[in-house]
């Protein structure tokens, strides 16, 4: 997966992972804006990390309904510094959705679904960079 440096236009390659124990240290609150706690209570915490320095740069927490067959999103966050219009690096957003996407798909197969509720004004947002769907879902 790829990452864009905004002042440069360079691509950078990166790398998804499954969090680790000693990872969520690294998730602090001066670079992340959710609570690691929660975050670190989840079997399906993933990080992006930049492949010249291992620096994370993104995390996403998945949940599954099998009998469904939907992954839902329930945490996608960029680094505090890749978020606005000073941010460094773009589409970290985009690479942790692509991985979603793919895991859903090897998972469920083609007619899979992806969920995503936006806790924040993005929603609209990921319908125009992403090409996200609204789909109107029942309370489970």
């Amino acid at each position: 997966m790829i990452v864009q440096k905004i002042s440069t236009g360079e691509e950078k390659p990166t790398y998804i992972e499954i969090a680790g124990s000693k990872d969520f240290r690294l998730l602090t609150k001066h670079r992340y804006s959710f609570n690691r706690r929660v975050y670190k209570r989840t079997a399906e915490a993933y990080m992006l990390r930049l492949e010249v320095d291992n620096d994370i740069l993104g995390a996403m927490k998945l949940k599954h309904f099998p009998a469904e067959e939907i992954i839902e999103v329930e945490l996608l966050s960029s680094s505090k510094e890749n978020i606005g219009r000073n941010k460094i690096y773009d589409r970290i957003p985009g690479c942790l959705l692509a991985y979603a996407c793919y895991k859903c798909y090897l998972e469920h197969g083609k007619d899979a679904m992806v969920m995503l509720r936006p806790k924040t004004v993005l929603g609209q947002h990921y319908m125009d960079k992403y090409g996200m769907k609204v789909k109107v879902c029942f309370s489970r």
